[in-house]
């Protein structure tokens, strides 16, 4: 029985609800974004836990995709191997050098391996801002109650980069692909054709309240990306702060 399992059958059902590639590399991608800024951060810590994080995903996709294992490796020790080696030293120019390399070897493979429209970028905001990515940072004391961020200190666009850009892009700019969506991609937040559609505060409120569903192309093969609901995650005050932020970008 442990022969079978720790060799590629197709018949067994186990084997077929592996994750592939794509599954992997959602993560992959995540944990290499959280390596970029914890070195910018000087968080060398931080770096060199995400990017051992992605190596053992990466290990993942070697046994559920064994055809792939020997590009995998050959690709760990091409780039990442450079990557230890300056986060070890605490070189940030290394880092940075060696870090845009391997987007270069990323989009090379995806390129040779028939995914050419699998492009991948330098991160634009951070992934994940529940973490405190800075150096030497400690956990915050837990509050009894949470209480209500004064508008003082609410920056509408900070909010909008850690929100909102990762799918409308950077200050809206839109051109994030959405291949099963009737339009193709997610909608720019920039455009006069935005602000002419939602003309008013409410009607951009209520989408980021409730999120919303683009249209389904007649030839999707599966759903279309949807925005989320943002219900409870900004005061009164801040929701209208970031309103005011997305209706300015079309005047930009």
């Amino acid at each position: 029985i442990e022969d079978r399992f720790n060799t590629l059958d197709r018949s067994l059902a186990l084997w077929n609800i592996q994750p592939g590639l794509g599954t992997v590399m959602q993560e992959y991608g995540y944990r290499y974004a959280l390596a970029w800024y914890a070195a910018q951060a000087g968080n060398w810590g931080m770096a060199q836990y995400q990017l051992k994080e992605a190596t053992e995903i990466q290990e993942v996709g070697e046994t559920t995709r064994p055809g792939k294992a020997d590009l995998l490796k050959n690709f760990e020790h091409t780039y990442l191997d450079p990557l230890f080696g300056a986060v070890k030293a605490q070189d940030k120019a290394a880092f940075e050098s060696a870090y845009k390399a391997a987007i270069d070897g990323c989009n090379a493979c995806h390129q040779g391996t028939g995914h050419p429209y699998v492009r991948v970028q330098m991160p634009p905001v951070v992934p994940a801002d529940f973490l405190n990515l800075e150096a030497g940072a400690e956990a915050p004391a837990a509050a009894e109650e949470e209480e209500e961020q004064p508008a003082g200190g609410f920056d509408a666009a900070t909010a909008f980069a850690g929100k909102c850009a990762f799918c409308h892009g950077p200050e809206g700019s839109g051109g994030i692909p959405n291949a099963n969506a009737a339009e193709g991609e997610i909608p720019a937040l920039n455009t006069a054709e935005f602000a002419e559609e939602f003309a008013t505060a409410e009607q951009i409120k209520e989408v980021i309240l409730n999120g919303s569903t683009p249209e389904k192309a007649a030839d999707a093969s599966g759903e279309p990306v949807s925005m989320p609901g943002f219900q409870g995650q900004f005061s009164d005050a801040e929701l209208d702060a970031l309103v005011a932020y997305i209706q300015g970008l079309s005047k930009k």
